[in-house]
C-alpha cells in the first residue's frame, strides 16, 4: 500500500495538471492562436514543476527510498511524468473518448 499512494497521487496531479492547463491556457490557445498548441506540454511541465516543489513529491525517494529524502532530480523526473501524464490523459480522451461520431470515409464516397 504504501508504494501505492505516489503512483495515485501522481495520476491525480496528471489529472489536475491536465484540467488546469486545459482551461486556462488549451482552451484560448485553441480559438486564438493554434499554431501554439504545441507549447501546452511545456506549459503541462511548469505547472508540474510548481506542483511538485510545492509538496516536495520526488517519487524516486518515495517508491525506492533512494537519497536521504527529495532531491532536484527526483524532483524534475517527477514533474516529466506528472505533465507527460496529463498529456497522455488529453491525448487518450480526445481519441477515445470523444462526443465526435469518426468519419467513414467510405459512407461518403
Amino acid at each position: 500500500m504504501d508504494l501505492l499512494i505516489p503512483f495515485i497521487t501522481v495520476l491525480a496531479f496528471a489529472a489536475a495538471v491536465e484540467g488546469v492547463v486545459e482551461y486556462l491556457f488549451g482552451t484560448p490557445i485553441d480559438k486564438y492562436a493554434p499554431q501554439f498548441s504545441w507549447a501546452l506540454m511545456y506549459v503541462a511541465l511548469v505547472v508540474s514543476l510548481a506542483g511538485v516543489y510545492t509538496y516536495k513529491l520526488d517519487v524516486f525517494f518515495a517508491w525506492f527510498g533512494l537519497g536521504n529524502g527529495w532531491t532536484w532530480f527526483g524532483l524534475v523526473m517527477t514533474a516529466a511524468m506528472i505533465s507527460r501524464g496529463s498529456n497522455w490523459i488529453n491525448d487518450f480522451a480526445s481519441k477515445f473518448l470523444s462526443t465526435h461520431a469518426p468519419q467513414d470515409d467510405d459512407a461518403h464516397g
